[in-house]
């Protein structure tokens, strides 16, 4: 059972999908919340939170600066970033301060539903929509150095490892959150056709990987 609560000021799209949430017999819905500080003033009243969708534009507040306020009350929830804004802009603060995954409104609830699904079991989800444009700006970073085969942020990850950090403390470093951290490392993976942390470590120590350098 995924416990789950909905933080959007719209009063008429959250009763929509509040009511069909509450129809999914995998959920158990803990009610629909207009502000955060709504739902934390409630905390003594729900369970513990398994995923919280929040919405970006709350009654003049950005949701977004809200995440940190969620995390310290409930530290083990999962956000999913409800929003009509699709901008590399708006994903990237997201993940910055600590969303787990993202995605659009206005889309078939079936996306939300595997969007609710794939946070709760795997850790992430981006929309479809949301993973096109950030992977178009990769790629467009990588084109300034077409004989380069990894992005700067990337090359800041292989960094992190040589440096012996955990996946944690490369998040901190760049600023990111732990589920991005794991993105780029899976893109590197694929990227120098390899399958571990040592094996990137040890092709940066033989000077292998275009555009890094040790020390």
């Amino acid at each position: 059972m995924i416990n789950l609560a909905l933080i959007d000021d719209d009063v008429k799209i959250a009763s929509r999908l509040h009511g069909w949430l509450s129809a999914k017999p995998e959920v158990f819905s803990e009610g629909h919340f207009q502000t955060v500080n709504g739902l934390l003033e409630s905390k003594s009243e729900l369970e513990e939170l398994d995923i919280i969708l929040l919405d970006i534009e709350l009654d003049g507040t950005n949701g977004i600066t809200q995440i940190g306020r969620i995390k310290e009350v409930f530290p083990n929830v999962q956000i999913i970033i409800l929003s009509s804004h699709g901008g590399e802009e708006y994903v990237f603060s997201a993940l910055r301060a600590g969303a787990e995954s993202y995605c659009l409104k206005g889309r078939n609830p079936e996306n939300l539903w595997e969007a609710i699904k794939d946070t709760y079991e795997k850790g992430s989800y981006l929309d479809p929509l949301v993973a096109r444009k950030v992977t178009n700006y990769f790629s467009k970073k990588s084109e300034k150095d077409p004989n380069r085969l990894l992005t700067d942020r990337e090359l800041e990850v292989v960094q992190g490892l040589v440096d012996g950090l955990s996946y944690k403390l490369i998040a901190v470093r760049m600023g990111i959150a732990l589920n991005t951290v794991r993105h780029f490392i899976k893109v590197i993976y694929k990227k120098l056709e390899i399958n571990s942390k040592s094996e990137i470590i040890a092709k940066a120590y033989k000077g292998e990987i275009e555009g890094f350098k040790i020390g």
